[in-house]
């Protein structure tokens, strides 16, 4: 039997109290295996193990999550090595904010010319997902006074949850951990303004000025996944393939673009996930922006 104990990541600035665990197990769809569940669960948080304190979550057939204490993690992970079905071990990164320094020059060597506009590139027919912070629904660059957002919450694709007559957001899915209230500024409103913002106003005059902030595809719409509570944490789902991605792409998104990450350039459990998708789904392409941590001042990561 193999397996194998994950990268270590760049501990942040605070060491956090409690560490989560992603555990990938060697099972397949559909197969039947005789697990006790609950006794399992007890064994992790057994004192010698995880203690009381340690949380098992199991978002897929192949994957379970394990929280607990940072001083039971090498207990945690000796133990989860030893049993037969466990393949792969990794402590779960710290995820956070990317896409602080938008990108003044992407059409063109210029900032001011719009090339691909000029083209007529702007978008019209795509629907784009996008999981982050909640989005402004009354911020002028998403705001239909005619049609209100479609909004819902749960894991995978989420059915009954589309309203693709709204000019700029067809679908508004959350989490248990999360919500979808109409969240004024924030990290999600900067970032989906930055893919398909297209400014609406009764006055032409202040129109005509916002428009100048459109988005990259003004005429596209948005699939998106609210990822957090209050604006500043994120709750990331535990198994991205499963659990995130269905419901942009049921939704008819064909693009999901994340403007978070991790200090991390290891193939992770998460990155395994996003490709998994891609695999499955080939007409399907996840970007993530390349981060805020680069050599110096204002660069991207490497």
């Amino acid at each position: 039997r193999s397996f194998h104990y994950g990268p270590t990541i760049i501990p942040t600035a605070e060491p956090p109290s409690t560490v989560t665990i992603d555990v990938l197990l060697a099972l397949l769809p559909h197969t039947t295996v005789l697990l006790d569940f609950w006794s399992f669960e007890n064994d992790i948080a057994q004192p010698s193990v995880g203690g009381s304190s340690a949380v098992v979550r199991w978002p897929s057939y192949r994957k379970i999550t394990v929280e607990c204490a940072v001083s039971r993690e090498d207990a945690v992970v000796t133990w989860l090595l030893n049993q037969d079905l466990v393949t792969w071990v990794e402590v779960r990164p710290e995820f956070h904010f990317n896409n602080k320094y938008a990108a003044g020059i992407i059409q063109s060597e210029e900032a001011t010319h719009a090339r691909m506009w000029d083209r007529g590139l702007k978008g019209e027919g795509e629907i784009v997902g996008c999981a982050d912070t909640g989005i402004d629904f009354d911020n002028c660059f998403f705001h239909d006074p005619q049609e209100d957002v479609s909004t819902c919450t749960g894991l995978g694709e989420v059915e009954s949850c589309t309203n693709q007559n709204h000019r700029k957001i067809v679908t508004y899915r959350g989490f248990s951990q999360t919500n979808t209230d109409d969240t004024a500024y924030g990290h999600g409103t900067h970032v989906v303004g930055s893919i398909a913002g297209s400014a609406l106003s009764g006055v032409a005059a202040e129109e005509a000025w916002a428009s100048e902030y459109n988005g990259m595809a003004p005429n596209a719409k948005l699939a998106f996944d609210d990822v957090s509570e209050d604006g500043r944490g994120l709750y990331i789902p535990d198994d991205l393939d499963v659990q995130l991605f269905p419901h942009s792409y049921g939704a008819g998104a064909r693009l999901h673009s994340n403007s978070w990450g991790a200090n991390t350039n290891a193939y992770t459990t998460t990155a395994m996930e996003f490709d998994a998708f891609m695999h499955e789904h080939d007409d399907y392409l996840v970007l993530v922006a390349a981060g805020n941590d680069g050599p110096s001042f204002a660069t991207v990561g490497d």
